[in-house]
């Protein structure tokens, strides 16, 4: 036993842990999961009960792994302070919270320990939300947090109501408009932490190199072989993380190495691992934390989002390996490294890791809960480890508790993040601010549709410079998501609209997380790699748009209208592709890459003029198919990233 609990406590997480703050860790993680898998099997709880149990441990492991600046992990007394803090106000206002599950805002009143209770929750909330997410958010927060306090002394459009301090500590604990336990808080409370849970108990267990392992049996011999291996594993892996900077991490350490050795350029290396990694967030059946936000705020079924946004998914992958195929063509790039898995022996070996994702898809489709759905294949991923012949892939006891210590506190953080969202959202709700932006914008756009997207597609990547892609939504969501489906836009539409720009803005320049984090694996410069990432992820800015314009993709219409949007956006992708990357069996020159991309910008988006759509894709189809009598004739550059004949050298 002496033994058993020394390894819990020395058992590496990834997180920068001393032994004190690891132990702490365990102590919180364990029950923590323990009333995770309760609440998806039989718990019934008021939303404040949920968010407290489920923010306070989340708050503890925040502030002992948050050291006070981006680049110092050293925990003094003031973290030690702030983590007993915590836990005083937590265990005060749960023994509370049967009381607030009848409160009426207005007659109810807050007392003295009920407010200094909700002010170091709020308070700590700001300062992991300052160390852990970075200035911007924060200071979303504190500007919309003062026009609160003090929007009533001013005049016209802006004004509102007065609101004394304890009303704003009131409403930021327990109003149903928001705050600190507000739609974002639930939606990681409720979803979020199972399937990150899923995540890691799979890759650990070995379901990270069998997707690897499968994406390189099915793509390894192809031209550019290990560029595809790329894109194909980083989408099967988003499949289970649902997370482009985790995705990234995981799967760029192995592949972007490996491009850089058989030629490609750091960036370039790291730009494809990049998008690949993005596109993971929109590849069912997990897709991302995200996702499940969608549900909490639009009331649309999870199976239903999942289902609608596989051909999206599709799509998207088929015009990044379309890029990376004519690039490869194009520089004479990327035959794969090594030996190359068979696809028999690969599904011989991991075929066990396809049934717990089978069983999550099944139970979603059923009619289960994604809660109750997470706890069957967290179970199942357990049971079949024990029959892996590899001892590292068995999840046994130790093991657990460790995985369950670093899904805790990576999503620790988090937490901070989508507890200053939801002050967002109670601050726009409560004074009026939301409807008043809204308002604003539209009337700009006066009624506008392709403006109110760009509008709305603009402002959400504006949010994303450097902040988690659940915060950005969460905040796209509550400011532009009214005014959207105000405009005619339907919901699901609209909210995964924003999703997939939500998750855009992690490629995008100027601050591109995903990036950034595979630039520093390349060696890359980063904002060289970010804007080759948005070069190569133009179907996420493109893709948006046409599925609100095309419901088909979305699986919304009938079979006819599903095949034939299908069918036209596939043909548009065959010839943007080569135009993005400039060739096609030879050199495409700039005038006719410019003409393919406006074929196919109108096939795209012409979804109201069906025959000018089937026009523009017939046209730039053969266009492209006739680019030989246009191209120069060289069917490698010479100016060219790295030759084959500098790569022998």
């Amino acid at each position: 036993m002496r033994n058993f609990l020394a390894g819990l406590l020395s058992a590496g997480s990834g997180v920068p842990f001393t032994p004190t703050t690891r132990l702490v860790a365990v102590v919180l993680a364990l029950p923590l999961a323990a009333f995770q898998v309760w609440l998806a099997l039989w718990g019934v709880l008021t939303p404040i009960q949920i968010g407290l149990v489920f923010m306070i441990p989340m708050l503890i492991i925040a502030t002992l792994t948050s050291g006070p600046r981006p680049d110092s992990t050293r925990i003094g007394w003031f973290e030690y302070a702030m983590a007993v803090a915590v836990a005083m106000a937590g265990a005060y206002l749960l023994t509370r919270s049967v009381s607030f599950s009848t409160w009426i805002l207005g007659i109810s009143r807050f007392g003295m320990a009920d407010l200094v209770s909700g002010a170091v929750l709020m308070f700590v909330v700001l300062v992991i939300m300052k160390r852990r997410v970075g200035p911007g958010m924060t200071l979303i927060v504190l500007l919309l947090m003062a026009y609160l306090a003090f929007g009533h002394v001013l005049d016209g459009f802006l004004y509102h109501r007065p609101f004394s301090t304890a009303e704003i500590i009131e409403q930021s604990v327990i109003s149903v408009n928001g705050g600190l336990f507000g739609t974002p808080v639930a939606a990681a409370a409720l979803y979020v932490y199972l399937f990150v849970v899923f995540g890691k108990i799979l890759e650990a267990s070995g379901g990270g190199k069998f997707f690897f392992d499968l994406a390189a049996a099915l793509t390894g011999r192809l031209s550019g072989g290990v560029a595809k291996v790329a894109v194909v594993s980083s989408g099967l892996f988003g499949m289970i993380s649902g997370s482009p900077t985790s995705d990234v991490v995981t799967t760029g350490s192995i592949t972007i190495p490996m491009m850089k050795r058989l030629g490609y350029p750091a960036h370039t290396a790291a730009a494809i691992e990049t998008v690949a990694s993005v596109g993971g967030s929109f590849m069912p059946p997990i897709m991302g934390a995200v996702v499940f936000m969608m549900v909490e705020f639009t009331g649309i079924s999870y199976g239903d989002i999942v289902s609608s946004s596989i051909v999206l998914a599709l799509l998207y992958y088929v015009g990044v390996m379309a890029q990376v195929h004519f690039f490869s063509l194009r520089y004479d790039l990327g035959a794969f490294e090594g030996e190359i898995p068979r696809i028999p022996r690969v599904l011989r070996e991991g075929w066990m890791f396809l049934i717990p994702i089978a069983a999550l898809v099944y139970l979603i489709e059923a009619g289960k809960s994604a809660q109750f759905s997470a706890v069957m294949a967290i179970a199942l991923v357990i049971g079949l480890s024990s029959f892996s012949r590899l001892r590292e892939n068995r999840i046994g006891p130790r093991r657990m508790v460790d995985l369950l210590v670093e899904a805790t506190a990576m999503m620790a953080p988090l937490i901070a993040a989508v507890a200053g969202a939801g002050l967002v959202e109670q601050v726009l709700n409560v004074t009026g601010l939301g409807s008043k932006v809204s308002f604003v914008m539209f009337e700009f756009a006066d009624g506008n549709k392709p403006l109110i997207l760009l509008l709305a597609a603009g402002v959400t990547i504006i949010f994303g410079m450097g902040m988690p892609v659940p915060a950005v939504y969460a905040l796209a969501a509550i400011l532009l998501a009214p005014g959207m489906t105000g405009a005619g836009f339907g919901m699901l539409e609209a909210h995964l609209f924003l999703v997939w720009f939500s998750v855009a803005s992690h490629l995008t320049p100027p601050v591109a997380i995903a990036a950034y984090v595979a630039a520093a694996i390349a060696a890359a410069e980063p904002m060289r790699t970010s804007l080759w990432a948005a070069r190569f992820g133009i179907l996420v800015f493109l893709l948006p748009f046409a599925f609100v314009l095309r419901p088909g993709l979305l699986m919304q219409d009938d079979m006819a209208s599903i095949l034939e949007d299908v069918v036209i956006v596939t043909m548009a992708l065959c010839f943007m592709a080569p135009a993005v990357v400039g060739f096609f069996r030879t050199v495409l020159p700039g005038w006719l890459r410019v003409v393919l991309l406006g074929c196919g910008a109108i096939a795209l988006f012409s979804a109201a003029m069906p025959w000018l759509a089937w026009s523009a894709a017939a046209a730039g189809l053969i266009l492209l198919l006739s680019s030989t009598f246009f191209g120069s004739g060289q069917q490698v550059l010479d100016t060219a990233p790295l030759s084959a004949k500098r790569r022998s050298s």
